[in-house]
């Protein structure tokens, strides 16, 4: 199965703070940025840090410098789900419908 190559926009700069650079969520952010371009926001650059917040979260901060010179800025924190597991694997119990 071939990947559909992302479209970087030219003007959004992408830091890794304290982790490694990770393509696929670089390649996220582009394609989050070209969705609000599709919504009619003239985006005219953007500006992106990601970093380790706390235990096992990630925060992604995004500054868009939006037509006639305003900006936006959008913060959120993710958690990072462990797909090791602890224990045995349980069975679900069945749906009771």
């Amino acid at each position: 199965m071939n990947a559909v190559p992302t479209v970087m926009h030219p003007d959004i700069d992408v830091n890794f703070s304290d982790r490694a650079r990770d393509r696929s969520l670089e390649a996220t952010l582009h394609r989050w940025v070209a969705r609000f371009e599709a919504m009619s926001f003239e985006v005219h650059g953007a500006a992106v840090t990601i970093e380790p917040s706390g235990r096992d979260h990630t925060a992604v901060c995004l500054t868009m410098t939006l037509a006639g010179g305003t900006f936006s800025t959008a913060v959120i924190t993710h958690e990072c789900v462990s797909r090791r597991t602890t224990g045995p694997a349980r069975a679900r119990p069945p749906d009771p419908r």
